[in-house]
This record gives C-alpha cells, structure tokens and sequence, in this order.
C-alpha cells in the first residue's frame, strides 16, 4: 500500500520545533511521499531540520490555516502529477497537521489495522459535539489527522 501525505503547519515565530521534526520522522516511516506545507516564512536553518523527512517543502503565509495547507499541499501533488487520476500505485492520502503531539506509539500498527477494514476515509479521533451550527448531536472526525483511500481522493466531490 502506499501512502502520500499531507503535512499543515503554524508557527508564529517562523520555527520548526523539535515535536514537529519527530512527527515528521515518524510519519515518513509509513507514507512514500511527504509534502509540507507551512502558514509562516520558515528560513533554510530550519527547513534542515525535516528535509530528511519530506519530499517537498511549501513555507509561504496564505492565512487560510491547516485547511488551506492541505488544498496547497493537495494541490501540489495533482499539479506534479503525484496523484493521477486513477493512479493505482497510491492508495490512500493523508491530512495531518502540527496542533496534537504524535504519534505516542508508532503508526504501523494503526496503519495495518486500518488497512483491513473496508472503509472509504478514517480519522483518529471521532468527536462529539452537543450542539453546532444549530444542529444537535453533530459527530465528526478530527481534521488534524485524515486518511482518504483512492475512490475519495480521486473523486470530483474531493477535487472540488
């Protein structure tokens, strides 16, 4: 299976911390392409610091935060022809983001769990909100990390 991802990140003071260099790290262990894309100006000494870790690197203040990492960063990957339509080499695209400390414990066994369920997108963490935009009830998954398996990612529902 492989696995492209999607990585959104912040900081105001234009820093890579050392959490996000782990995560990054980490994630590449389970993802064949990495792209990172950042909502600050982020300098050469720090882009050190993940560039054994991704494969392409987007730093430029948009103002749009993780979402709008995500549609640069997706974006990027239609554009160089990364993901292409019907490419059956990648199998599932990943949104993660720098707001949550991860991972605790290594992803190869959320990734081989998950990898035998018959699921079209997962998340992990489902949400449960009481009330939200006047409706009751609401349940969700978390954006900050988002898993979408090739019939959703090369759908034109996605695309738009």
């Amino acid at each position: 299976m492989k696995r492209i991802a999607v990585f959104a990140h912040y900081s105001k003071n234009n820093k890579i911390e050392d959490y996000v260099v782990f995560y990054l790290e980490s994630l590449k262990k389970v993802a064949d392409f990495t792209v990172f894309v950042s909502d600050s100006n982020i300098d050469e000494d720090e882009i050190s610091k993940i560039s054994p870790f991704t494969d392409k690197i987007i730093a430029k203040p948009h103002g749009e935060y993780d979402f709008g990492s995500y549609k640069r960063g997706y974006l990027y990957l239609k554009e160089a022809g990364i993901l292409a339509p019907k490419n059956p080499e990648i199998s599932e695209l990943i949104f993660a983001n720098d707001s949550c400390y991860a991972p605790l414990f290594p992803f190869d066994t959320m990734f081989s769990t998950m990898d035998t369920k018959e699921v079209d997108f997962w998340g992990n963490t489902q949400n449960y909100t009481e009330e939200i935009i006047g409706k009751k009830g609401f349940e969700h998954i978390q954006s900050y990390f988002l898993v979408f398996r090739q019939n959703v990612f090369n759908s034109k529902a996605f695309d738009d």
